[in-house]
């Protein structure tokens, strides 16, 4: 099962530039799907159901402004990537946990600690769906937005590792960023 993640990758994909509003509809259909996951998985005990939903149930808490049921959530996510090493979704969780852990200290004013778990989550090996449709851009964005570009190159440098098949896309994005310009993420913002 490919994790929530990459099926709204794909449908946000289909155009090279997607429209905020079919981001902003595709991104509402992924954490549907991702808190369907979860609560299937907390009813069944798979583990890999709850999983895939965390990231969704992080990112509701995050949005709501409840920080710290965003970390205890991103903790989880972070504890059983960690713990299942072999799982094929053990770098996907890693990835995820630690952007939203960047993003809850973004929210708290901490930008050292969001720049830190920005890198985090680009030490992984990789997995199929990141390979394939790379990593999230959105706490990337953000930290660009507060002045830290440096920070943000070094995770796309970081990117490089794992997602061979976005070289050109984390080339033209570097580029930018050197140029003092903001890249458009497109639909690397989504997931």
């Amino acid at each position: 099962m490919a994790p929530v993640g990459s099926y709204v990758s794909m449908v946000a994909s289909k155009s090279s530039n997607p429209s905020p509003k079919r981001l902003a509809l595709v991104a509402a259909a992924g954490r549907t799907l991702g808190l369907a996951c979860f609560a299937a998985g907390a009813v069944t005990r798979i583990k890999s159901l709850r999983s895939l939903g965390l990231p969704s149930l992080a990112e509701r808490e995050l949005r709501r402004g409840r920080f710290d049921a965003a970390s205890l959530r991103a903790n989880q996510l972070l504890d059983i990537g960690r713990a299942s090493p072999s799982d094929w979704n053990s770098d996907n969780a890693i990835h995820k946990a630690h952007l939203i852990l960047g993003r809850v200290a973004l929210a708290r004013g901490d930008l050292e600690t969001a720049g830190a778990e920005l890198i985090a989550s680009a030490r992984n090996a990789g997995s199929p769906q990141l390979g394939s449709f790379g990593p999230s851009m959105t706490l990337a964005l953000d930290l660009l937005k507060a002045g830290r570009p440096e920070v943000v190159l070094e995770y796309l440098a970081l990117c490089e590792n794992f997602w061979e098949m976005g070289q050109p896309q984390l080339h033209a994005w570097t580029q930018d960023i050197r140029n003092g310009h903001t890249p458009s993420f497109g639909a690397n913002l989504v997931y």
